[in-house]
């Protein structure tokens, strides 16, 4: 007697529409960190995909979920520093301002700001912006639009 196995096809993939401006596009988050925490810019979830498509609802969110990237904006004053004494750490400082990291989403206290322009022309788009102490780097990335969030 023979049986057949289920087969399990792959979820579709979709090749998102969307520039490295898109993904972090320029605001002013109108503060700077204190102490040893870093000011971040989350990547902006991509709108549609690379065939048209507009991403609504889940799929927004999912691309926003599963694609933990931000770009480091500003380092307070005695991030990658001894608390005790205030010098460097021995090996230096993990990424300058200008880099991208993967972050975790429970460890970045967040805000929003409005992008630039897009008042007025229907929904408000907003930039998540947040702290992180610089312990709490997962790592760095070469390629912030590398990334991809599975629908």
């Amino acid at each position: 007697m023979t049986t057949l196995a289920k087969i399990r096809l792959p979820a579709p993939t979709y090749e998102l529409d969307q520039s490295l401006e898109q993904a972090f596009p320029k605001v002013d988050p109108g503060e700077t960190p204190a102490g040893s925490l870093l000011l971040l810019q989350i990547k902006h979830p991509a709108l549609k995909t690379k065939g048209g498509i507009e991403l609504t609802g889940n799929d927004l969110q999912t691309e926003y979920d599963n694609t933990k990237v931000a770009k480091v904006l500003a380092m307070g004053p005695v991030a990658f520093c001894s608390r005790d004494t205030g010098k460097l750490w021995p090996e230096g400082r993990w990424v300058e301002v200008g880099q991208y990291i993967r972050i975790s989403q429970h460890n970045v206290r967040t805000w929003t700001v409005p992008i630039p322009g897009t008042r007025g022309i229907g929904k408000e788009q907003r930039v998540v912006l947040g702290y992180m102490d610089e312990l709490h780097i997962q790592g760095i990335v070469k390629n912030p639009m590398s990334t991809e969030a599975f629908f």
